[in-house]
This record gives structure tokens, C-alpha cells and sequence, in this order.
């Protein structure tokens, strides 16, 4: 017999004694499925990460912690014990920020796009789609690469468009600790406005960012947990690209764990009374551009006197270039253990908010259960994770894919392998 016939032959007999073992888990009394299957079960959440992560469009996939929704899913899908508990594990965890997505079994009939998806009357909606030029960490001029979603700001940093005011901390009071940053927020009809966070760990920049879009004043908070070797923590609020927006009454807590009660820390000037109106706020760093402006005013504030307005009267181009994704436009991809996903790449907005199927779950609990994430910088979780963030970068950017011969789904199953047994 042939040396390749006598290793196709082996792989069968793996295969099957995998499935087998795979299929009656529980009856065995196996903890975990094995290796090999728990690789597969990563590999179609990275998979499904990547598309989510880079072409939904929502609001809450575009607001979302990925570093730490990716540990997140490495630990929850690792051990499903078959298809239909894969399938439960992906729907828990990517339908609170991308609801219209459709999981269904490779090769059925497609299933029907989300109602939301064609709107009966559109004529006063904004349509939002990804754009990428390569892969945009930033979206300043001054980077060649760029990302953005049209009709939205699609992230916070880009210096160039940006009015923001901050205040950086004392890092040694909170190293461990939960952070939470709460303050009083308006947006004008159309705008986005930011509370953020931002962590220097070891010379590498973190940021955290709560989207916030609500024409009344309403509460809104961000939390963080510092990581123990934090070297620098700085909080505020900022707005980009649209419009206009109103803060006041904020508020710093503090917490050791998460079953702690929080305490108030000092924040200063955290209620915008202290200063002049027109001018910008005592004890708060501001960045205002030209054309941007950052100022305390004493029309309809919260509470007390004054508030704090942000500002952006010019707004920066919508598109990178004309083509974009139609209405109800969508993506059919295989991700692995015989599922496929239909991932809508345009959605409709309203009031400054992506569409949502009735009965969608709420993106609440997800958040919540990110910001108190024990992100163990060790173990396999960690490990894969990483490949599942890095992986996608090279799947969707890399390219020259068209030159170089590189079979990326079996680079994601060693890389998942290897990430499984660092030490090994």
C-alpha cells in the first residue's frame, strides 16, 4: 500500500474516532471536547470576529471593546460539545452588537435579511457602511491608512477632527481598580459624542470609549478596570465629525472589586461651575481645533449654572471614495464547522442610531460584563485571542494574498492549535 494511501486512511480513521468521541461527549464523561474540535470551534469564531468586527456596520459593533470581546468569546466557545451549541454560544455573543446577523447550516437555503434591513420608507435615513483603506487605527490625514464608517465617526482618536476635555489622574490611586467615569450628556440632533478612557500600560496606549447619542440629558458612564502596571489614566469626553454636544455634572468612582460599593474620587471642577462663560473649563484639558470649540455655557444646563459645550461646525467628509455597499446589501460566508453567517454590510440610521430588529438582546449586559472581564495577560485564552485579533488583520488587509500562495485557514487552525499549548 502507498505511503499516502496509508496516510489518507489515517486521517480518516482520526476523523471518524474524533467525531465519534466528539459527538458522545457527555456519554463518555469527557470535561472537554477535543483539541482538535475545540480548535474548530475558535476557528469559526475568529472567523465570524472578523467579519463582524470590520464590516458591520452598527453602532454597537463600532463601539465595542474587540481586545476584550475577543477573550471574552475565546472562553465561551472553546468547549461547545456540537454544532447546534456552537451555533447558541456565536448567537449569545455577536447578536447584542450586530442583531442582524443570520447563522445558518452551510449549504441550506439563505435565510430571510432582518426587516430593518429595507426599511419601507428610507428617504430620511442616513446609510452607514464600512470604508477601509487598509486597515485605519486612525483617521487622520496624516496616516495612510484609514477606516470609517459613512455617515458616523468611527472612532474618537482622529487628533485632527477632535474637541475633547480631560483630565489625567493619578495612576498609583487606581493601579487594580475599577474606574468609572459618569457624566451628564446632550447631543444634537445627528451627533456623536465620547466618554473615554485612556491607559498607557508598558508604553502601549489603551482606549476605552462609551458612545453616547441622546438629544436629552441623560446619564451615561464608562468603566475600566486599571491594569496594575498602568503608568498613565487620563478620563473625558469628546466629540468628532458631527455637530454638537452638552456635558455637565460629572462624576469619578471607584471601586477594589467588583463586589465592592463605589466611592466618589476627586475629579476637578467635575460639575463645570467653576470658570466664565464662552471660555473654556478651569481644571479640565482642552483641545479644540480650529474651527472646534469647547466652552461653558449657562443656557439649559443639568444642574447648576453652567455646562460644558462641544463643538464642531465643519464637518470632515463622509467617504473615502463613492462606492459603497447598497441598502440591504449583505455577505454570505462559510466560517467553519458547517455554519455560515449572513452579515449585513450597509444598515440604515435614524436620529443618529443604526437600525435594531424588535426584540434584539440589549447591548447593556455585554458591555457590562466586558468592563469587569478579568483579562489575564497569560494562559491559552490570552494566547488565542491573540491569534484570533491578529489573524483577521492579515485575512481582511493583507495585500497580496493574489501573489503569495498562503492558505489562510489552515494558518488560523495551527496558529489556534499552537496558541492551545504555549508551553508545550
Amino acid at each position: 500500500m502507498r505511503r499516502s494511501t496509508l496516510v489518507a486512511a489515517g486521517l480518516v480513521l482520526l476523523a471518524g474516532a474524533a467525531a465519534l468521541t466528539y459527538t458522545y461527549r457527555d456519554t463518555l464523561g469527557l470535561t472537554d471536547p477535543p483539541r482538535g474540535e475545540q480548535v474548530e470551534n475558535l476557528r469559526a469564531f475568529a472567523t465570524l470576529y472578523g467579519y463582524v468586527r470590520y464590516f458591520h456596520p452598527s453602532d454597537a459593533a463600532a463601539n465595542t471593546d474587540w481586545d476584550a470581546f475577543a477573550i471574552h468569546g475565546v472562553r465561551q466557545v472553546r468547549n461547545a460539545a456540537n454544532r447546534a451549541e456552537l451555533r447558541a454560544k456565536l448567537e449569545a455573543l455577536f447578536k447584542p452588537i450586530a442583531p442582524t446577523i443570520q447563522l445558518y447550516r452551510t449549504g441550506n437555503e439563505l435565510p430571510t435579511p432582518a426587516d430593518v434591513l429595507a426599511p419601507s420608507d428610507a428617504a430620511r435615513l442616513n446609510l452607514v457602511a464600512w470604508q477601509h483603506e487598509g486597515l485605519g487605527l486612525h483617521s487622520s490625514e496624516r496616516y495612510p491608512y484609514r477606516s470609517r464608517r459613512t455617515n458616523r465617526a468611527s472612532s474618537a482618536d482622529d487628533d485632527s477632527t477632535v474637541a475633547s476635555v480631560g483630565q489625567h489622574l493619578d495612576v498609583a490611586r487606581f493601579r487594580g481598580k475599577q474606574v468609572r467615569l459618569r457624566m451628564d450628556i446632550r447631543t444634537a440632533t445627528g451627533s456623536e459624542a465620547y466618554l473615554f478612557f485612556m491607559v498607557r500600560d508598558d508604553g502601549q496606549n489603551q482606549h476605552r470609549f462609551e458612545l453616547v447619542s441622546s438629544t436629552s440629558w441623560s446619564p451615561h458612564s464608562q468603566t475600566i478596570t486599571v491594569p496594575p502596571t498602568a503608568r498613565h489614566l487620563s478620563v473625558g469626553a469628546a466629540i468628532r465629525d458631527l455637530g454638537t454636544a452638552w456635558l455637565d455634572d460629572a462624576e469619578l468612582l471607584v471601586r477594589d472589586g467588583p463586589n465592592d460599593a463605589w466611592r466618589r474620587a476627586k475629579l476637578r471642577n467635575a460639575g463645570f461651575e467653576s470658570g466664565r462663560r464662552d471660555q473654556p473649563p478651569p481644571g479640565w484639558e482642552v483641545e479644540d481645533y480650529p474651527g472646534h470649540r469647547a466652552s461653558l455655557v449657562t443656557d439649559k444646563a443639568a444642574v447648576g449654572k453652567h455646562a460644558l459645550k462641544l463643538q464642531l461646525p465643519s464637518r470632515s467628509k463622509l467617504r473615502f471614495f463613492a462606492e459603497r455597499p447598497r441598502p440591504g446589501e449583505t455577505v454570505e460566508k462559510t466560517i467553519g464547522h458547517d455554519l455560515s453567517a449572513q452579515v449585513p454590510v450597509a444598515l440604515h440610521s435614524r436620529d443618529g442610531q443604526t437600525l435594531r430588529p424588535d426584540g434584539a438582546p440589549p447591548v447593556a449586559n455585554l458591555r457590562a460584563r466586558l468592563d469587569t472581564l478579568d483579562l489575564s495577560y497569560s494562559g491559552t485564552d490570552f494566547y488565542s485571542a491573540n491569534v484570533v485579533v491578529a489573524w483577521n488583520v492579515f485575512q481582511h488587509f493583507y495585500p497580496y494574498f493574489d501573489v503569495v500562495d498562503a492558505n489562510q485557514g489552515l494558518r488560523a487552525r495551527r496558529s489556534i492549535a499552537a496558541a492551545s499549548r504555549p508551553n508545550e
